[in-house]
């Protein structure tokens, strides 16, 4: 079973860290991380956000527009 993955962001005006080395701060752009008990822990306290993921355009649809 593949683990659950995430994609957040800090808050703004807060600078989370990583809880895995190098435990680097958290990029304020939108960030894949596996779900993990520490990062449910900083979203219930406000600390981060959940992001919605970008929906990849659908390359078949356009190669057949570009065929026309």
């Amino acid at each position: 079973m593949e683990p659950r993955v995430l994609l957040i962001r800090p808050a703004p005006g807060v600078r989370v860290r990583r809880p895995e080395p190098p435990n680097d701060f958290l990029p304020d752009e939108p960030t894949s991380v596996v779900e993990h008990p520490y990062w449910w822990r900083r979203l219930v306290k406000g600390d981060v956000v959940l992001c919605d993921p970008v929906p990849e355009p659908a390359p078949a649809a356009s190669a057949r527009r570009a065929k026309e």
